[in-house]
């Protein structure tokens, strides 16, 4: 993987959100991204070229190259140029490499 990208294809600046959990009042569970940081990424957009209906309501996917942050999960946010994202998978690619690769889906507004 190292030897795939170049540290200038880290080009754009996106935001990481982390997920925290507290309670209301009530009891009710109150859930809350906070600002984690502003890391420079690779982003490369999925686009499927198969024809079908169910292709009108798929969601964007895309696959952003970042470092590492050991505590990040997929409860985690991604905003990417203004859009949230969730995150569906985060690929180590190896126990040494510093990047790994976080595929995302666009959440609907």
């Amino acid at each position: 993987m190292e030897n795939n990208i170049n540290i200038g294809e880290l080009d754009t600046k996106i935001a990481v959100l982390q997920y925290t959990e507290s309670r209301g009042d009530e009891g009710e569970l109150i859930k809350t991204w906070v600002d984690h940081s502003q890391p420079y990424a690779r982003v490369q957009r999925e686009t499927s070229e198969q024809i079908s209906m169910g292709n009108l309501e798929e969601r964007q996917v895309l696959t952003v190259t970042m470092y590492k942050i050991a505590e990040m999960t997929t409860r985690w946010r991604l905003v990417v140029e203004g859009q949230p994202y969730e995150i569906s998978d985060i690929d180590p690619v190896s126990r040494i490499s510093p990047l790994c690769l976080v595929t995302v889906h666009a959440i609907d507004r």
